[in-house]
């Protein structure tokens, strides 16, 4: 089952895969990315590496926030696969991989005087190399790590700080917490940045090279008639068209008002702290009870109807037996009382 954490890293992917940065995607070649990244963390053969890092090379690597947002991704996907079933490949082994596929990428990438990937990747990948590292007892798997981050210093990929990084983690077995604070910390720093931002408004909404299914749910709006049983007519969403500039200052206040909801409902929230004081829940008194009059007949009545019940099958032969000696018994009695008659 995906957690919350992968689900939300997809649709971010996702959705900065959609945006024209610099070329929009259409939707089947958005999908096309996810069975090749999962064939490649299955087997991680030539043909399925060069296949997902050529479809990497020619989307991605161009976007500082598609790479950031496929280096979550993988990070996300790395820390889901469970650690405490036998599957086959082992959780190790797709992690190690993972990092295949990356430093593939990077080299490819190299080559071409292509930056943006190592940097936006760097961050995560010490995360990625982490949870690679958090096995114990598995000699031959930390080699290949070590190996790999000595071919990164040898192709001079990352500065020296964040190679140590990488041996840091490698060595300490992946029991590290300083690059995902660093990681938090510059996600909390951008959105606040982006929070302050004068906020302006778009030339569109949506992009027009992109079909009516993949654009904003804002674009359908225009079209939807309440209280209204026809379907809506495709050919007819279209990317609305904004003035561009400085938004006005009533758009602006509901769009805070918006975020600070969002904040309250994402946020860890004290049921105490809200009225200052703890209430503990009353204890559950036991009250005894009260039959009335039809009550007493009801149960009376169902008592009655149990004893006139047929005895069950199983003692149906006892019950015979019974009845033939109480009638055997009576016949007995009988005798006895007659001769005494007659005597």
């Amino acid at each position: 089952m995906a957690s919350p954490e992968l689900a939300i890293a997809k649709a971010a992917l996702c959705a900065s895969l959609f945006k024209a940065d610099p070329v929009s995607l259409s939707r089947p070649e958005v999908d096309t990315l996810f069975p090749l990244l999962d064939a490649t963390i299955a087997q991680c053969s030539r043909h399925n590496v060069q296949s997902c890092k050529n479809w990497i090379m020619a989307h991605v690597a161009s976007s500082p926030a598609r790479c950031a947002n496929l280096a979550k991704y993988l990070a996300a996907l790395s820390k889901s696969f469970p650690t405490d079933t036998a599957t086959r490949p082992s959780p190790k082994r797709k992690r190690l991989h993972i990092l295949y596929l990356l430093s593939d990428t990077l080299h490819d990438a190299a080559r071409t005087s292509n930056s943006v990937c190592a940097n936006a990747w760097a961050a995560h990948l010490v995360t990625l190399v982490a949870a690679a590292a958090s096995f114990d007892r598995c000699p031959k798997h930390k080699a290949k790590l070590e190996n790999l981050v000595a071919l990164w210093a040898e192709k001079q990929l990352f500065t020296g700080d964040v190679l140590s990084q990488f041996r840091d983690a490698v060595s300490k077995n992946g029991n590290i917490t300083a690059p995902v604070a660093q990681a938090d910390a510059t996600s909390t720093t951008s959105l606040k940045v982006a929070k302050e931002a004068p906020y302006t408004l778009p030339s569109s909404h949506g992009d027009t090279s992109t079909p009516w299914y993949d654009l904003p749910v804002g674009t359908w709006l225009p079209h939807l008639t309440p209280n209204s049983a026809r379907p809506i007519v495709t050919d007819h969403i279209r990317p609305i068209q904004l003035s561009a500039g400085l938004a006005d200052g009533a758009l602006v206040d509901a769009v805070k008002k918006l975020l600070c909801s969002a904040d309250r409902m994402h946020s860890s929230i004290d049921v105490s702290s809200i009225d200052g004081s703890s209430r503990s829940p009353s204890p559950l008194r036991k009250r005894p009870r009260r039959y009335s009059s039809e009550s007493r007949s009801r149960s009376r009545s169902r008592s009655l109807s149990r004893s006139r019940t047929p005895p069950a099958r199983e003692t149906l032969q006892g019950y015979r037996h019974h009845r033939l000696h109480l009638k055997l018994a009576s016949r007995h009695n009988g005798l006895r009382r007659r001769r005494r008659l007659f005597h």
